[in-house]
């Protein structure tokens, strides 16, 4: 079939940063049809589109009944019939789509903000609770590097056990060290 005699008028790319937001806002019903790797999560189109005052109707994922636990089923489709008699729901009643974009906003801003992400993620990594370390110093009459590469950056060979410094434990390299990126220590 034809997009056109669809109904369908593509625009083409839209710049993230500056566009996004403004294409979310501007219609009237913006449709989310997940990635088939997403067997419950939910993608960022769905923060997204609320965030910028759009109104989103998405594929049902299992993670939307956390996200919007009061509203998920009104959000929601689970087949093309049911994507289809949304749409025109919504299309014809403004006021419902308006009050449901501006508490799927609310929702978002208040507990799904990167920031928010970030924090919670900082959360489960337990030295990331603890004091901030210092700089990097002598261990054991050794002078530790301000960072520590896998074996095959440091020469120190395959399988050989090196310091790292942020941690301030032994590790033994790991088979894999020829394709290593350094990593620093957390300051």
């Amino acid at each position: 079939m034809d997009p056109e005699s669809a109904g369908i008028n593509f625009k083409g790319r839209t710049d993230y940063r500056r566009e996004l937001r403004k294409v979310y806002a501007s219609h009237a019903v913006n449709l989310n049809i997940s990635s088939l790797q997403l067997e419950t999560s939910v993608n960022n189109r769905v923060f997204d589109c609320f965030a910028s005052g759009g109104f989103l109707l998405s594929d049902y994922k299992e993670d939307m009944r956390e996200i919007f636990p009061d509203f998920w089923k009104e959000i929601t489709f689970t087949d093309i019939d049911e994507m289809n008699g949304k749409i025109a729901y919504y299309l014809a009643r403004p006021e419902e789509r308006i009050e449901l974009t501006e508490k799927a906003r609310q929702i978002v801003m208040k507990e799904h903000t990167y920031l928010q992400r970030a924090r919670y993620i900082m959360s489960l990594i337990p030295e990331a609770q603890k004091k901030p370390r210092l700089s990097p110093g002598k261990r054991e009459g050794k002078r530790v590097p301000p960072y520590q590469a896998c074996s095959a950056c440091s020469g120190a060979g395959k399988g050989s056990k090196a310091w790292n410094s942020a941690a301030g434990a032994r590790w033994q390299a790991p088979s894999i060290d020829k394709i290593c990126k350094p990593f620093r220590p957390v300051r």
